[in-house]
Formats: C-alpha cells, sequence, structure tokens
C-alpha cells in the first residue's frame, strides 16, 4: 500500500480567541493541507508557487456531519498511520477516514462511522477556493490558466455538491462565489424511512435502500490541486484507477474526442429507413444519429413494435448497419424518470418506488404525475437486463 506522507511541524503558538492550535501538513507532490486541531481546513498550498489557495479568512471543519437536520463540525482529531480519526463530542460520534497518496491525488473514505446519535448525513467542505475563471459543475473542478483544484466523488454514493430541494440540472459540486468558487461533497443514510422534498412534489415515502450503497461508510471522494495544463490527464487517471465509467469512442477517451463535440441529427430512424437516414447523415458528413423516442414507456422501456418489431433485434439490426458505415446510433432516454403507463407502474405499483403524498397531487402538473421519479438503480437494471 502506498504510504502517504505526514510532516508534524514543530508547535506553532498562535493566540485565535485565546487559544493555542497545532498545525499539521497532509500532503502530496503538488499541494499541502493543513488542518489545525479542530479539524479546520486553513490552508491549501500550492508547492510550485507557494501561495495559499484558499479564499483568505476561509476557515472550515473538514468534514460536518449531520443529525436531526443540525451541522455538527469536527471537536479534534488524530491520525494513525494513513487513518484520521474525526471526533464530534456534541453527538458522541466519532468517524474514521482512510487518506491515500495516489500520487496526483488523495482520497478519503469513510472507513467506519460510530455515533451516539443517528448520523444522517457527512459533508465534506464547502472547500472556498481561489481559482475560479472555470468551473466544472458536474465534476467539482475549479480552475484557471495556472492551476486546476478538484473535489470528485468515486462511487455511486459519494455525491457531489450538495443536496438541494429544487432541481438542479448541471449539477452544484462546483460554483461560482464571491471570490473565487466552491467544491463540496456528501453521502447520505438510505437505510431509513424517510420524507424527502423533490422538486414540485412532498415524497412521502423515500424507500429504504437495503445493500451498502445505503451507508455512509464506503463514501470516497478524491482531491487534487494541479497545473492546468496536466488537469485532463489526472482526471483520466482517476477515472481509470478508481474503477469509474471509462468511455471511449474508436479508443479515444471521449472527454478528449472530437466525436464528443460533433454534431448529431434527430431522425425517427427504424428497420424500413435505416438506410436512408444513413445516407442524409454520410451526405451530411454526419457521424451520429439520434432517435427522439424509440419507447412506448419509460422505466421498462418497451419498445414501440411498431418501428422495430422484433423488440431489442430489430435495433441490433439497425445497429449493425449504421456500424458499416461508420455511424452511431442513439435514443432518448432519462433513466430515473417513469411514466405511468409503464408496467412498473401500471395496473400494479412495484414496490420500489416512490410515491407522493396524496394531498399534493391535486398541486403537481400532469406532466409532474406522468413523470414521476423512481429509484435510478431499478430502472438502469431493467435496461440493461434488456439488452
Amino acid at each position: 500500500m502506498t504510504k502517504i506522507f505526514w510532516i508534524l511541524l514543530s508547535t506553532i503558538c498562535i493566540t485565535t480567541f485565546g487559544n493555542s492550535q497545532d498545525k499539521i501538513f497532509l500532503e502530496n507532490g503538488f499541494f499541502s493541507l493543513t488542518l489545525d486541531n479542530q479539524g479546520k481546513l486553513t490552508e491549501l498550498l500550492e508547492k510550485r508557487t507557494g501561495k495559499n489557495l484558499l479564499i483568505q479568512g476561509y476557515s472550515k471543519s473538514l468534514l460536518t456531519v449531520q443529525s436531526d437536520g443540525v451541522n455538527y463540525s469536527i471537536s479534534s482529531w488524530e491520525r494513525a498511520g494513513e487513518i484520521l480519526k474525526l471526533k464530534f463530542n456534541e453527538i458522541d460520534a466519532e468517524i474514521s477516514v482512510n487518506v491515500n497518496n495516489e500520487n496526483n491525488y488523495l482520497t478519503f473514505e469513510i472507513i467506519k462511522v460510530e455515533s451516539g446519535k443517528f448520523i444522517e448525513k457527512v459533508i465534506w467542505g464547502p472547500y472556498h477556493v481561489l481559482p475560479s475563471e472555470k468551473i466544472g459543475q458536474s465534476i467539482g473542478i475549479a480552475y484557471d490558466d495556472n492551476t486546476a483544484i478538484g473535489f470528485m466523488g468515486l462511487n455511486l454514493k459519494s455525491r457531489g455538491g450538495f443536496e438541494i430541494a429544487t432541481r438542479e440540472r448541471f449539477g452544484n459540486a462546483a460554483k461560482k462565489i464571491d471570490g473565487g468558487a466552491s467544491l463540496t461533497g456528501f453521502v447520505s443514510d438510505r437505510s431509513r424511512f424517510r420524507t424527502v422534498d423533490n422538486w414540485e412534489q412532498k415524497l412521502g415515502q423515500a424507500v429504504p435502500v437495503n445493500d451498502s450503497d445505503a451507508e455512509i461508510v464506503g463514501a470516497r471522494f478524491a482531491f487534487y490541486c494541479v497545473p492546468s495544463s496536466k488537469l485532463m490527464e489526472v482526471v483520466e487517471n482517476i477515472i481509470i484507477n478508481e474503477d469509474l465509467p471509462y468511455i471511449k469512442t474508436k479508443n479515444i477517451w471521449n472527454k478528449v474526442s472530437k466525436y464528443s463535440s460533433s454534431s448529431k441529427f434527430i431522425m425517427s430512424y427504424n428497420v424500413n429507413n435505416i438506410e436512408a437516414c444513413i445516407d442524409v447523415a454520410e451526405k451530411a458528413g454526419i457521424t451520429s444519429v439520434y432517435h427522439g423516442g424509440i419507447f412506448k414507456t419509460w422505466g421498462t422501456f418497451m419498445l414501440d413494435d411498431k418501428d422495430f418489431p422484433n423488440g431489442y433485434q430489430s435495433v441490433r439490426e439497425c445497429s449493425d448497419i449504421a456500424e458499416k458505415h461508420g455511424i452511431n446510433l442513439g435514443a432518448h432516454t432519462l433513466t430515473n424518470f417513469i411514466t405511468t403507463n409503464d408496467p412498473l407502474v401500471t395496473p400494479i405499483p412495484d414496490p420500489g418506488l416512490v410515491l407522493a403524498e396524496p394531498q399534493n397531487l391535486i398541486k403537481v402538473s400532469l406532466q409532474t404525475i406522468m413523470n414521476c421519479y423512481c429509484k435510478m438503480r431499478l430502472c438502469v437494471r431493467h435496461i440493461m437486463s434488456q439488452i
């Protein structure tokens, strides 16, 4: 196992509200993080320039825990090798975090939670940083021409950003703030029945998840601070090392492939007109044809048998023809939405669905009802089982 480099500096006496504080550095080859003895992040030092990249005056607990809707900061902490033990005296809690140095980034993984009260959420940050000319909202990156700083979830439950009640289409793992940018992440305990506000609806039954995805233990994040010229290299490194989805087109990673930003045609292709659609695309120099609606329902994603009489085999036939011409086919799907005519809803709703409170149904639009949320993992499993 790689060893993280810890450097314990000699005690520096600082008078702050009458308390002395010990500063401890946690570092890799590019940057070092400074925590005071209450677990507050007080410095993000870029080694190349010697500059503190935290917004001036910033001092925030490395992470906070939430119990009964109240957030609690770290009271004290200690380390044993690669393990940080974070104590929260107000709720008699301790969280153990494994910290690893992966050459150009650090990983933080929660490996143990002990608490006298139920912890519903653990929140990382928000970390307020200076580089902010460009923002990667969904992936959690703030950068300028010189430096890139990122905080990135490494598994399904490790969410970038902060939990919100309204719809956030592009994510909020990173966002602009006065004087810089903010980076945030969180993990929620989803093992218990709960009521959750969701966009236009009040959800009366947030269905408990009955596997490890529900637990706070196992949440894992990556933190990095690198020259902007190395940003794509480091992100690709993280994705490969952490076994995240690594999508390629013609053996080129989609993040750097020109295909990702190329034009697409929206055309209602089917088994009868696929050759004609391909002919039009080739004449226009288009490499992808996208269908606006091949499904009769969302949820189990039943195909329209008028266009695809043999189901997914018909889709495969179209795809094989397109592949011979170097053209990709696409189809419009929203995997965390479901239609009311889907077998998961009608005639008997699947027990895995989230149900809206009856008194609120009259307040929401028909379209919202038709697009009732279901669990994303349930939907993905259904569509994958069909292919």
